[in-house]
């Protein structure tokens, strides 16, 4: 009898043992799985549901070329443009890309904010009638609707948002700002309201695109970034503006007149003089680069 105990304790004290090394393999596992995530060694294939392996070590790493391809260039340009519509105000509902390190996660309503500003020019003039729109809408918008005459399909929508980040959308809704954009559920149209007031502090935004690279599947745009805001001296009877290096960081150039302001640009000369982002895309299996990430790298 007291052997069987013995045995017993000794199978309980080793099962005890295992489940620990087991919940131990297990956590390990999972923090690697995150590490690999988060530093890009393991990306998630959205369209097939697998994960795809990027092998990558010290000794073999993949040298970023650059792109050759005008297209690419030409496409990529344009997506960093559609991101930061308008986003880059200071006081704008969208968080200002520049204003964090790091930007890999963007919420489902300011997608689509980013997505209708960034469709701005291709609205065209209102073809449903009144009544239609105001069952729809409501009664409350239907006048400033009306007198700004704008809608946008939402096929337009779905493509723009797809194109720019890399999935489908399946949520629609107003979204209020300045524009604010409604959205006809019985018509699948997107109204523009722009009658608002936007005040801001910046009063102007300097970029330059240094190079396009990619590796692998990643396709990266380095920019550099400066900005002019008015300087708040209330002993000046004209306008004088500081230039920075970035956002409200280090000045570049202090008071400068708004005519030198509005001429000022950043340029091959200067560009490292100013905060540089890397804006970092993914190439599906449809060839479409969508958007990742944007960091700041100096």
């Amino acid at each position: 009898m007291v052997k069987e105990e013995k045995i017993k304790k000794k199978s309980c004290r080793g099962l005890v043992i295992f489940s620990i090394i087991l919940v131990l393999i297990i956590v390990a596992a999972s923090l690697f799985l995150y590490i690999a995530i988060d530093e890009g060694f393991i990306t998630i294939n959205k369209n097939e549901d697998v994960i795809d392996i990027i092998k990558k070590d010290n000794n073999t790493k993949i040298k970023e070329e650059t792109i050759t391809d005008s297209n690419l260039i030409v496409d990529l340009k344009n997506k960093i443009n559609y991101l930061n519509a308008n986003k880059i105000y200071m006081n704008h509902i969208i968080p200002n890309l520049y204003k964090e390190e790091k930007i890999t996660y963007i919420g489902e309503q300011e997608k689509l904010n980013i997505v209708l500003e960034s469709l701005n020019n291709s609205y065209t003039s209102i073809t449903i009638p009144k009544e239609e729109i105001e069952k729809s809408i409501g009664s409350y918008y239907i006048n400033n609707v009306l007198e700004d005459n704008k809608q946008i399909t939402i096929d337009k929508v779905k493509q723009r948002y797809k194109e720019l980040f890399g999935s489908n959308i399946d949520k629609f809704y107003h979204v209020e700002g300045c524009p604010t954009y409604l959205y006809d559920s019985i018509n699948n149209v997107y109204y523009i309201m722009t009658k608002c007031t936007k005040g801001t502090t910046l009063n102007k935004e300097y970029t330059y695109d240094i190079k396009y690279t990619k590796e692998d599947n990643y396709a990266y745009v380095y920019v550099s970034v400066g900005t002019a805001f008015l300087n708040n001296n209330i002993n000046s009877s004209e306008k004088k503006l500081n230039i920075y290096r970035g956002y409200s960081s280090a000045i570049y150039k202090e008071e400068v007149s708004e005519k030198e302001a509005e001429e000022f640009s950043i340029d091959e000369d200067n560009y490292n003089d100013f905060t540089i982002y890397k804006y970092k895309f993914f190439k599906d299996d449809t060839n479409n680069y969508y958007f990742v990430s944007v960091e700041k790298v100096k």
